[in-house]
């Protein structure tokens, strides 16, 4: 049996002008956006893989995910966890 882990990060959704910015606490260099809040969710799952696969093409750190703390979470897909 194998089980495939699920990462969520934690991220920050705020509208900006006509449509909504997304910032993550643990990646300060990732940031999306999205004509609607549910675009913006959608593109957060993409801009957070980019960030993470620079990282490790760099072989710089990844950080752990850290508590949501009233911060939308964001899923990755198990297999890029």
């Amino acid at each position: 049996v194998i089980f495939m882990e699920t990462l969520q990060y934690p991220a920050r959704i705020r509208k900006d002008g006509g449509g909504f910015l997304v910032t993550f606490p643990d990646f300060p260099d990732a940031v999306t956006a999205g004509d609607t809040r549910k675009e913006a969710l959608n593109n957060a799952v993409g801009s957070l893989m980019e960030v993470i696969a620079a990282r490790i093409a760099h072989k710089d750190d990844v950080p752990s995910p850290s508590p949501a703390r009233n911060h939308t979470p964001i899923t990755l897909p198990p297999q890029s966890a």
